[in-house]
C-alpha cells in the first residue's frame, strides 16, 4: 500500500520535476531515444524522458525497501534447474531494464540456488556500502568486479548462478558491437566467464505487473555464436526485443552510446569492433573543421583518410572555406562538404578542429557536437574543447608539418596506414609528355617568390617544351605577362582546384615556389622542382619521391617572414643554372614513366 502511494507521488510529482530540473540527463535521454527510435516524434520522446526518471526513482526506492517474497513472482525456474542437472551453473545476463534492483532479492525467494552478482563499485564509498548492505539481505552474494572475478568463476563451476550487467558503456576495455544499429562499447565479462567455465548464458528480466507486484523471468539459454561479437550482438538483440515492447522501462539515463574522451577511433582497442555481416550501421558523425590554405589542405589528406577508415561507421562532414570546397570534391574519405557559414541541422558525435585559431573552434562549438577535439591553440580556445591534444603530439624538431595533423588523429585512435598525401583522381588522364607547369606566385607573401625574370629565363632554356602557368585568380594577369615574355610555347591557365589537380596530374613536372600547388602536384604523383628561400624544406617541402628542392642558405634563412625586410638575398642567391640542373634531373628520371596518378583505393569497412 505504501509503495503504491509512493509510486503515484513519483509519477505525478517527482519524476516531472526531476526531468525538468536535470537538463544534462534529460539531454542524454532524448539523444539515446533519437538513436534507438529515429522515427519517434518529439512529444513521445518527452513522455519517455519523464517515464525514465520515474522508473529510476522507483528503482531507487525499491533498493532500500523491504519487499515481501510473495510480492515477487518467478518464472523460468526450469531453465535454472536444467543447468543444475548438468552439474554447472550459469552466467545470468542482467540489464538496466524494469526493476533490476529487485534481482538482488532472488536469493531469498529461491534459496535452493546459489546466487551471486558481479558489481562495479560506485565512486561514493559510503553509498556503495549502503547499497551493498541492502543487496546482501536478499540472499545474494556481491562480488567486486575489480578483485573477485576468479571467485565468480569458481562459484559458477560449482553450480552457482552469477549475475553480470552487460548493457553499460565499457570504455576502452569493451568491444564495439551494434546496439539498435549504432556501435556501442560493450563489456565482454559474460563471455570471459563463459570461456573459462563453459557454462550457459541466460537472460533474466524483472518488471512490475501491478503496483506493489513484480515478476522475475529467466529466459532460455542464449547459444554461443561463431565469434564473440556475434554472441554479444545476439545478447543485445534479446534486450532490444524487450525494450521495443516496453521502451519506458529501460534506463535511458545512461549514456550508452558515449563518445570516449580519448580513444574515439578503434586503433588502440585490444578487442576492436565486430558486427555480423549484412547488419546496417547507423552513422558515427564526424565534423572536421578544415584548414584554410591549399598546401595545408593537401597535408591533411592522410589524417582525413585515417579518420574515415578508423571505424566502419564513420561519416565525415568537412567544414571548409568556400575557396577550398572544390578541392575536396569526389574524395572517398569525405562524405559531405559544407561551408563554414552553412547551417547544419544535424548532431555530431565528435568535432575535430585542425586550424589553431579560436574562431575555427568557435565555428564547431556553435553546432550540436558531443565531443570537440583539437590542440590548445590560442587563448581562450582550449575552453571550447572537450579533448585537448597535448603539444607533444605535434611535429618534432625538423619534422615535417604534416605530423601536426597526423599526431592529432593518432592521439584519438585513428592510425594512418599511409602517411604520404595522395589526392584521389577518379579517372586516368592523357599524359602531356612535352608540357611543364609553372607557378610563379606564392599566396603567403613575396618572401617565398623566386624572381619572375629568372622563371622566364628558365623557360626559354627549355624551348622544346610547352609551359602552362598556373595560379589563383589574383595571379592571372601576372601569369599572362610572364607567358607573353616566355613566348608562343607558354600559356596562362585559369582553373578550379579540382581541374588544377587534373592538369597537374597530366604534365611532366611542376616548377614552383614553396606553395599550395607544390603540395597538390606532389599529391597527384607529379614530380616538383621547388625553389625555397625564407622557409624550411624539411618542414614544408614536397612529400614523396622524385622531387628536387633548390635553395641557397644565407645567414638569415629560414626566417618564415611574409615580406623580406632587407634585400631578398635568399631568393636572389638561387641561380637559373641551379634550377635548370634540377629540372633536367627530374626530366631524365621521368622519361619512361607513363602514368603517375595515384590509384584511388576504397578501403573496406573492416580495414584499419
Amino acid at each position: 500500500m505504501i509503495l503504491s502511494i509512493v509510486s503515484v507521488f513519483i509519477r505525478t510529482v517527482l519524476a516531472p520535476v526531476a526531468c525538468f530540473l536535470d537538463r544534462r540527463h534529460r539531454r542524454i535521454i532524448l539523444r539515446n531515444l533519437k538513436i534507438a527510435f529515429p522515427g519517434m516524434d518529439e512529444q513521445e520522446r518527452q513522455r519517455l524522458a519523464v517515464a525514465t526518471f520515474e522508473q529510476f526513482l522507483i528503482n531507487l526506492v525499491v533498493s532500500f525497501a523491504k519487499i515481501p517474497a510473495e510480492c515477487i513472482e518467478v518464472r523460468g525456474v526450469e531453465h535454472l534447474e536444467a543447468c543444475r542437472k548438468r552439474g554447472r551453473g550459469a552466467v545470468i545476463l542482467l540489464s538496466h531494464f524494469g526493476s533490476w534492483e529487485l534481482m538482488t532479492r532472488i536469493g531469498s525467494i529461491l534459496p535452493q540456488y546459489d546466487f551471486s552478482a558481479v558489481y562495479q563499485p560506485l565512486k561514493s564509498a559510503w553509498l556503495n556500502r549502503l547499497l551493498e548492505r541492502f543487496r546482501v539481505t536478499g540472499g545474494i552474494r556481491m562480488l567486486n568486479r575489480r578483485t573477485q572475478i576468479m571467485e565468480a568463476c569458481h562459484r559458477v563451476k560449482q553450480g552457482g548462478f552469477v549475475g553480470v550487467f552487460f548493457d553499460q558503456h565499457a570504455g576502452d576495455h569493451g568491444m564495439w558491437i551494434p546496439f539498435f544499429g549504432k556501435l556501442a562499447s560493450t563489456s565482454v565479462l559474460p563471455l570471459i566467464l563463459k570461456g573459462r567455465t563453459g557454462v550457459a548464458l541466460m537472460p533474466a528480466f524483472c518488471r512490475a505487473t501491478s503496483p506493489g507486484r513484480w515478476r522475475v523471468e529467466f529466459g532460455p539459454e542464449i547459444p554461443a555464436e561463431e565469434t564473440e561479437g556475434e554472441t554479444l550482438y545476439r545478447i543485445h538483440q534479446n534486450l532490444e526485443d524487450e525494450i521495443g515492447d516496453h521502451p519506458e522501462l529501460y534506463f535511458w539515463l545512461h549514456n550508452r552510446w558515449k563518445t570516449p574522451n580519448r580513444h574515439i577511433f578503434f586503433y588502440h582497442y585490444r578487442r576492436g569492433f565486430d558486427h555480423p555481416p549484412g547488419i546496417p550501421l547507423k552513422r558515427f558523425r564526424v565534423l572536421v573543421r578544415s584548414v584554410n590554405w591549399l598546401g595545408d589542405a593537401v597535408m591533411t589528406i592522410p589524417a582525413l583518410r585515417a579518420l574515415k577508415i578508423g571505424r566502419p561507421d564513420s561519416h565525415i562532414t568537412l567544414m571548409t572555406e568556400p575557396k577550398l570546397a572544390d578541392f575536396w570534391k569526389n574524395q572517398y574519405y569525405i562524405d559531405r562538404v559544407v561551408g563554414v557559414d552553412d547551417p547544419l541541422d544535424e548532431e555530431f558525435d565528435v568535432g575535430i578542429v585542425l586550424p589553431n585559431s579560436f574562431h575555427s573552434a568557435l565555428q564547431v562549438y556553435q553546432h550540436e557536437v558531443e565531443v570537440i577535439v583539437g590542440y590548445a591553440g590560442k587563448f581562450p580556445r582550449r575552453f571550447l574543447l572537450d579533448v585537448v591534444v597535448p603539444e607533444s603530439c605535434r611535429a618534432g624538431f625538423q619534422e615535417h608539418d604534416i605530423h601536426d595533423f597526423l599526431g592529432l588523429v593518432e592521439f584519438i585512435g585513428a592510425s594512418p596506414a599511409r602517411k604520404i598525401p595522395e589526392y584521389g583522381m577518379l579517372k586516368n588522364l592523357v599524359q602531356r609528355r612535352d608540357t611543364i607547369a609553372m607557378h610563379v606566385g606564392a599566396s603567403y607573401g613575396s618572401a617565398k617568390r623566386w624572381l619572375e625574370e629568372r622563371f622566364i629565363e628558365l623557360a626559354r632554356r627549355f624551348s622544346g617544351y610547352h609551359w602552362i602557368l598556373i595560379g589563383g585568380p589574383g595571379e592571372l594577369e601576372m601569369n599572362r605577362e610572364v607567358a607573353r615574355q616566355i613566348g608562343e610555347n607558354a600559356i596562362a591557365a585559369q582553373t578550379t582546384l579540382s581541374d588544377l589537380a587534373k592538369l597537374l596530374a597530366s604534365v611532366r613536372c611542376l616548377v614552383c615556389n614553396d606553395s599550395g600547388p607544390m603540395h597538390l602536384a606532389a599529391s597527384v604523383g607529379t614530380p616538383v622542382v621547388a625553389v625555397f628561400g625564407s622557409t624550411e624544406p624539411s618542414l614544408t617541402g614536397p612529400l614523396g619521391e622524385g622531387h628536387e628542392v633548390v635553395r641557397q642558405r644565407v645567414e638569415c634563412s629560414p626566417c618564415f617572414r611574409r615580406e623580406c625586410p632587407i634585400d631578398l638575398r635568399c631568393m636572389k642567391a638561387v641561380t637559373v643554372d641551379a634550377v635548370e640542373q634540377a629540372l633536367r634531373r627530374v626530366l631524365s628520371r621521368t622519361a619512361n614513366v607513363e602514368n603517375r596518378i595515384p590509384k584511388v583505393d576504397y578501403p573496406s569497412p573492416q580495414q584499419f
